[in-house]
């Protein structure tokens, strides 16, 4: 049930992303949400360089890879990517094409925000433990965390009630 659920929460999200995307070139795409972003690539990427700030990323519909230092992270769709402190990674699309674009819900973090959430979430599941020490891990998405994304990208739909509901959504 779990793993149909997150499946359909992930197409719905993916239906929302591409709406807000379709009529802009690949990349970053930031939305009306304050620190909210979308992520479109249409095509395999070649390996770019960044420094990145706090963030959670859920990949919604492709596969990206991310390196930092000398180890490949690989990941997909329904799984998340959090990076808790400045670092430089390297990442590239590894499965994205026009009719199925890679597909990212981007969310910037900041340092109150990112202590509030390890401290509401002591038990996090992560899958090695030595990454969470380093300031970045990926793990499988639940369905309690894909469900506010979808609900914070479903308040694009209607502005009006962005400044109200988005900062009890991006604290819930």
């Amino acid at each position: 049930m779990t793993i149909e659920t997150i499946a359909d929460q992930c197409r719905e999200l993916a239906a929302l992303i591409t709406r807000h995307t379709i009529c802009f070139a690949d990349g970053l795409h930031p939305t009306e949400i304050d620190r909210l972003d979308f992520a479109r690539e249409s095509s395999v990427a070649t390996l770019l360089h960044s420094v990145v700030e706090p963030m959670l990323v859920i990949v919604v519909q492709g596969k990206k890879a991310a390196l930092l230092g000398e180890e490949t992270y690989h990941y997909g769709a329904a799984q998340y990517l959090v990076v808790s402190v400045d670092l430089p990674i390297s990442g590239f699309i590894v499965e994205a094409s026009e009719a199925q674009p890679y597909l990212g819900f981007k969310l910037n973090l900041d340092p109150l925000q990112l202590c509030d959430i390890i401290a509401a979430a002591p038990n996090m599941r992560v899958n090695n433990k030595d990454t969470s020490v380093r300031g970045f891990f990926v793990s499988t998405a639940e369905v309690s965390l894909v469900d506010c994304a979808l609900r914070l990208t479903r308040l694009l739909d209607t502005p009006r009630d962005i400044p109200i509901l988005a900062p009890i959504i991006n604290h819930s």
